[in-house]
């Protein structure tokens, strides 16, 4: 399934940015698709392997160009990556430099 595609789309030269569309539609799948009963209905909807499937058939041709939308997905993609680790490291930090010592006097009470 998806890694063929994803050789396919190799062989294919398929620019770089659609390579990446690629991979970001997998891993919205394999994330959405993860969890209980609303994953079921995520997977009957969204189609990763025809999605990437459509992307190789507009983008196989020799000379053919990633758009502004490709572009804009992928940086969204990789935003919303950095993101996912950001956050939960900034939340560590403050909750523990301003709740820690606390918490830790509580639990030692106990």
């Amino acid at each position: 399934g998806s890694v063929g595609l994803m050789a396919l789309a190799l062989r294919r030269g398929v620019p770089r940015v659609i390579l990446f569309r690629m991979i970001l539609n997998i891993l919205v799948d394999v994330l959405a698709g993860a969890l209980p009963i609303v994953g079921d209905i995520f997977d009957l909807a969204y189609k990763s392997n025809r999605r990437n499937l459509e992307l190789i058939r507009q983008h196989e041709t020799p000379g053919s160009k990633a758009t502004g939308w490709d572009y804009a997905i992928a940086t969204l993609g990789v935003s919303l990556a950095i993101l996912s680790i950001i956050v939960p490291l900034v939340a560590v930090f403050y909750f523990g430099l301003n709740y820690g010592p606390e918490l830790l006097e509580h639990l030692r009470l106990r």
